[in-house]
């Protein structure tokens, strides 16, 4: 059967949003196996088929496609073997409210909410 290990072996890598990255396994076996890559859902299932070959680019990166990958191998011996790659997307914050507008009477409280995203978390 086949062997496949992720490059670096941590298996993790960073690309900042709008970036470009590349995602990299080795696989050996004989007969040499084919690669191919997926994407895991939220999940955790894979999805389509997202790319083939050792390596799988990704230009001009956006937040949502932050997660884990997986390159598998296969050679038709044996059970296809997979390697998980975790990408993290770092972006600038993202800033949205709650409400656009809150009416409150005077000497009343309000509480005003706002939603802010990043990698890494803010401040």
């Amino acid at each position: 059967p086949p062997s496949v290990r992720a490059i670096p072996p941590t298996g993790q890598v960073t690309a900042r949003k709008g970036g470009a990255v590349t995602l990299e396994c080795k696989a050996s076996g004989n007969p040499v196996p084919s690669i191919y890559w997926t994407k895991r859902s939220g999940t955790g299932k894979s999805v389509a088929k997202i790319g083939e070959g050792p390596v799988l680019s990704l230009e001009r990166v956006e937040r949502q496609q932050a997660g884990v990958y997986q390159c598998t191998a296969d050679n038709s011996v044996g059970d296809p073997v997979t390697v998980d790659m975790r990408l993290d997307v770092l972006y600038p914050p993202d800033i949205s409210v709650e409400k656009s507008w809150i009416h409150s009477g005077e000497g009343f409280e309000a509480q005003l909410e706002c939603i802010v995203h990043a990698d890494p978390q803010p401040t």
